[in-house]
């Protein structure tokens, strides 16, 4: 009997041990995505505080300011809660190793009792005289022998569960060791939580003064909204007169690109690769996006992009999202210059552009500079304005770039 009560406990030892490891392994997983998260967020915020150096000394106050500030508070709120998601796993991972410790305890008390009474029992054995008396004392063999294997397993018993107490004693010694290691982990989240909600309020208090400030300049701001359309008219006209002349060479009197073998690869290829074009900078948030939505500052006011405007690090390089040929480059006041890369029946613009390092008819491959954002020596970010067209279509880039941000 006794023997079958040591194999209940050391089953019993083997679940608990099973069922921690295995809710620890399942919980430690999902902190360990919350942890990546966080370290993404913190990362695309520190990407927002370097566009947003001085955002509240800017002689230029700007719509794009107030979005990429929107931009920033979104991601510190998303931060905020990743935090407390990471916070709750915590402290369910120290109350179930709380739980075991404590089962753990319980354990080794019961081990520790049974083991008293078999050192009594041993005490009053523990002659070798006294023990052949007890098997000599026997009616016949086969008592004796029985005598004999309960005095082996008492022994045995004595060592079982001297090692026993030994497994439990250091995997309690592990499991408070880590709830120490935890309950520290604990402490500096609820710091950088404490820390991120105090810079979230500040940042809302901010983007209220920021706003009342440019509500101060309403029709400067509508003025600059009204400009802003002409000069996109201005470019979709090009566009479309660029597309027209293309399509106007087609021998076969459609109305579509007359396309090369190699153009149809291309063409076939840029559309498989729809959602995974890389972006057209290598750091930018996006703050103004596709088609036709309301001001994010005045009510009433509607803007409409005929691509998506990207915040960028002033002196940043352009690139090309894909490998085409250079179809033309052109000088828009108000937009600089321009880029327009085709693509079999695609075509992307970059515009305002300070510089460009490409020409017209020019061979470029997926990711190649093709020159630099044109600088506002106002801010500490510049504004490229990306399009995608296939053919005379308009199409939303976001539909097409890799999901970044």
């Amino acid at each position: 009997m006794k023997s079958k009560s040591f194999k209940m406990v050391k089953i019993f030892l083997a679940y608990i041990l099973f069922l921690c490891v295995s809710l620890n392994y399942l919980i430690g997983q999902d902190r360990k995505e919350l942890e990546q998260q966080r370290n993404q967020l913190q990362k695309e915020i520190n990407e927002a505080n370097e566009l947003l150096k001085s955002v509240g000394l800017q002689k230029d106050r700007s719509v794009e300011s107030i979005v990429l500030l929107r931009k920033r508070i979104t991601l510190r709120q998303s931060n905020i809660t990743t935090l407390k998601s990471e916070l709750n796993i915590l402290e369910r991972e120290i109350a179930i190793l709380n739980s075991s410790i404590t089962n753990n305890e319980a354990t080794i008390n019961r081990i520790k009792i049974n083991y008293a009474n078999d050192i009594l029992l041993a005490y009053k054995l523990k002659s070798s005289k006294i023990q052949l008396m007890y098997i000599f004392g026997s009616y016949n063999l086969d008592q004796a022998f029985q005598r004999f294997k309960y005095l082996s397993i008492i022994s045995k018993s004595r060592r079982e569960k001297v090692q026993q107490i030994q497994e439990v004693q250091n995997d309690l010694n592990k499991q408070l060791t880590n709830v120490v290691v935890l309950r520290n982990e604990k402490r500096e989240l609820i710091k950088s939580l404490d820390n991120e909600l105090v810079v979230l309020n500040r940042d809302l208090k901010l983007l209220d003064e920021q706003i009342g400030k440019l509500k101060q300049e309403e029709e400067r701001i509508k003025r600059k909204i009204r400009e802003s359309q002409k000069l996109a008219e201005e470019l979709n006209r090009k566009i479309k007169q660029i597309i027209e002349n293309e399509i106007a060479k087609n021998k076969k009197g459609k109305l579509s690109f007359d396309l090369t073998p190699e153009e149809i690869v291309v063409s076939d290829s840029f559309e498989k690769n729809k959602s995974k074009l890389p972006w057209p900078i290598e750091r930018g948030f996006i703050t103004e996006r596709f088609g036709t939505h309301e001001h994010p500052v005045f009510k009433g006011v509607v803007t409409r992009n005929d691509g998506v405007d990207i915040a960028t690090e002033n002196n940043s390089s352009v690139r090309t999202v894909f490998e085409g040929i250079v179809t033309n480059v052109l000088i828009i006041p108000g937009l600089n210059k321009v880029v327009l890369v085709r693509h079999g029946r695609y075509l992307t613009v970059y515009s305002n552009l300070e510089e460009v390092y490409v020409q017209r008819g020019q061979k470029v491959k997926t990711k190649e500079i093709i020159g630099k954002v044109n600088s506002d020596g106002n801010r500490d970010f510049s504004i490229v304005k990306f399009q995608i067209w296939k053919e005379n279509e308009k199409l939303n880039p976001e539909d097409w770039l890799t999901i970044k941000r």
